[in-house]
């Protein structure tokens, strides 16, 4: 977390340093900065809970944790890129098929639990796109109380990505 971004005019802390943190967060993402056409890349990241209680709707609280990637501009038709995880995947719910990114992939992790680390590994795929064709994806991480009540805010995003042909 970057700062609060607003006064506590009310908040005295004795010279004492706080270190304020989102409960869980994602970790470095891994990942290509530029593909060409035919090429599947690997993303790989995580999600941590930096507390010292357990999340997800299997946990003693119930807390939902939700992952969405989602295509946010550039050039490349969403249709020309397919996401998904790895079949193998461990630590969620169900694993959503792979799917173009005409709409946001989303899946669940049932249970992360304190302390915890859950390894995330993706392929993203290239249909087609002109040269120096561009597109720029977000990952959001959402924590709630339901699967209905959870937040939307972003935590981290695959920064800008240039695709093109091979000459």
């Amino acid at each position: 977390m970057t700062g609060l971004k607003r006064d506590l005019p009310a908040f005295d802390i004795n010279g004492l340093n706080i270190n304020i943190k989102y409960p869980i967060e994602l970790t470095h993402i891994s990942h290509m900065n530029s593909m060409v056409v035919g090429h599947v890349a690997k993303v790989i990241w995580g999600v941590e809970n930096t507390t010292e209680v357990d999340f997800g709707s299997l946990s003693k609280n119930g807390r939902c944790i939700r992952v969405r990637l989602g295509k946010t501009s550039g050039e490349v038709s969403s249709s020309a890129l397919r996401f998904g995880l790895q079949p193998e995947q461990e630590g969620v719910a169900t694993i959503p098929p792979e799917q173009t990114l005409e709409r946001e992939y989303i899946f669940e992790i049932p249970l992360l639990k304190a302390g915890q680390t859950l390894q995330l590994e993706a392929t993203l795929t290239l249909g087609e796109a002109e040269v120096f064709e561009c597109a720029e994806f977000w990952i959001y991480l959402e924590l709630g109380k339901s699967i209905d009540d959870l937040p939307r805010f972003p935590c981290r995003f695959l920064p800008r990505c240039i695709i093109g042909r091979e000459s």
